[in-house]
């Protein structure tokens, strides 16, 4: 008789037990890490676009602003009629709600200073615009 080579049954359940429980620990970690991502990504894309609509506001007459709506924001150019739409994350929803605009005066000051916030699952970050100043800064509370 040839001798057989070969994995047993209770062998190659073991091991696919042992594949599942890893898998399952691995990916709710996965999970949220995407959304981290995510959140970082939108924020410094929404920093870019402040920074854009300032320097198209600086020394011009152009009126570029941001109008937010409620699960994404638009960058408006009056001029040329310009509009990017930009979508939240789903996991990421806007708090304020009485000032819905952004926008700079030909000098890069904000017309309204104001703070917007944005929250997560787990944090709410503040993007605040002070009074005087042409920068910005989000922060997390």
């Amino acid at each position: 008789m040839k001798e057989v080579k070969g994995f047993t049954f209770i062998e190659l359940v073991f091991v696919l037990f042992i594949i599942s429980l890893l898998t399952f620990l691995v990916i709710p970690g996965l999970f949220s890490t995407l959304k981290k991502q995510q959140t970082k990504q939108f924020f410094t894309t929404f920093d870019a676009d402040i920074l854009y609509i300032q320097n198209s506001a600086l020394g011009t007459q152009q009126h570029v602003r941001i109008l937010f709506e409620e699960d994404y924001y638009v960058i408006r150019n009056n001029r040329t009629k310009e509009a990017i739409k930009r979508y939240y994350p789903e996991h990421i929803s806007r708090i304020t709600k009485s000032n819905n605009r952004i926008s700079f005066n030909d000098s890069g000051t904000v017309i309204s200073p104001f703070s917007y916030r944005f929250e997560d699952e787990t944090t709410t970050y503040k993007i605040v615009f002070p009074l005087g100043k042409g920068r910005h800064y989000i922060e997390k509370q």
